[in-house]
């Protein structure tokens, strides 16, 4: 299956028959049949004509559009077959204190220790003490995660968790970027491809929930939030860490990606790729989803299959035929799935709720 980004300004998508073209200058660069294609997104200046859109509802492929920070700008919406299919049980589930406190205890669990398995590997050979003191109070946090009595309080686990952790991201990137600083506007260039990125996992997202008959609106951590599609933004919480925020430091740290990639300031401040550095991060993107790794549960699968599975998961449990949710966990390395943290003595941590 492929997924279609259309991001040249001007560029426009049409529909022929049963196939999808792509014009740049009004040039057909690309046709594909519609049975190929998973999911389309285009961003600023770039066209959906009404025959495109009208085939794209009949075969309930998400279409999604974003400027060139990655903000979202609209969806198309989409009226599925599948889309009322576990919606009675999402509901009744959600009913259920006990269900969402559980699902949403394990992802914020995953997110955490994901966390620190990025952090771990993005300094296992120059580690600094902001990233181990943040490691630390990231195992803490894990520790203690069970005296967490309601969703709200474990949002704030989630909260000082991503708090702690994109402090050190944020400092890394910077220095991967051989920015001096993380002030503005160095700080947005890294938050306006770190939004990118979020983007396009939140639009793959959608696509297996909505293939899968889920209702995207009812998540359990974030099914309170507004403006949110509370189910995406879940699963996405166990996958940010590895897909998004480690691929962004590793093109920033091999200089597939550098400063010259970005955009000057607007006089509103704003700062984005260049159309060519944005082809070439969704490129690395789509590569990304490509590359296998080991499935604790599973065994060996593309990132994208994870994420597929991930969904199954949440039915398999929604559904009751699984005691539990088993979120994305991340190894350490290959040969331990012990936190290299508890190896070495070091001073005592301790958490304390104010």
């Amino acid at each position: 299956m492929t997924a279609i980004f259309i991001t040249q300004p001007g560029s426009y998508l049409k529909a022929k028959y049963h196939y999808f073209q792509v014009f740049q200058q009004n040039k057909l660069c690309l046709q594909i049949h519609s049975s190929q294609v998973s999911q389309i997104t285009l961003f600023d200046n770039c066209r959906l004509q009404s025959q495109a859109a009208s085939l794209a509802e009949s075969l309930a492929i998400p279409v999604l559009f974003l400027d060139n920070q990655g903000n979202y700008l609209g969806r198309l919406q989409l009226e599925s077959q599948h889309s009322a299919k576990y919606f009675q049980q999402q509901i009744k589930r959600t009913q259920n204190l006990n269900f969402t406190k559980t699902i949403a205890e394990s992802i914020v669990r995953a997110y955490l220790h994901n966390c620190c398995v990025v952090l771990f590997h993005l300094t296992a050979n120059h580690s600094t003490p902001k990233v181990e003191i943040a490691m630390e109070m990231l195992d803490l946090l894990i520790d203690d995660l069970p005296m967490a009595d309601s969703i709200h309080a474990l949002r704030e686990y989630s909260t000082t968790g991503a708090s702690l952790y994109y402090q050190s991201i944020t400092e890394l990137l910077a220095k991967a970027f051989n920015f001096q600083c993380t002030c503005r506007p160095h700080f947005d260039s890294i938050k306006s491809v770190l939004r990118l990125g979020n983007a396009l996992l939140n639009q793959t997202i959608y696509g297996f929930v909505q293939s899968a008959g889920l209702n995207p609106n009812f998540g359990s951590l974030h099914l309170y939030c507004q403006d949110e599609l509370s189910l995406i933004e879940d699963f996405a919480l166990e996958f940010r860490p590895f897909l998004v925020d480690e691929l962004v430091a590793t093109l920033a740290i091999s200089q597939i990606l550098t400063p010259d990639d970005f955009t000057q300031p607007t006089k509103q401040g704003v700062i984005s790729l260049h159309p060519a550095a944005l082809k070439k991060f969704i490129n690395h993107w789509q590569a990304k989803l490509q590359t296998e790794v080991t499935h604790l549960y599973a065994e060996k699968l593309s990132y994208r299959c994870c994420l597929e599975w991930q969904v199954r998961e949440y039915i398999a449990y929604l559904l009751g035929d699984t005691e539990f949710y088993r979120p994305m966990l991340l190894k350490w390395n290959a040969d331990t799935a012990i936190s290299p943290i508890s190896k070495q003595p070091k001073e005592q941590r301790v958490l304390v709720k104010l």
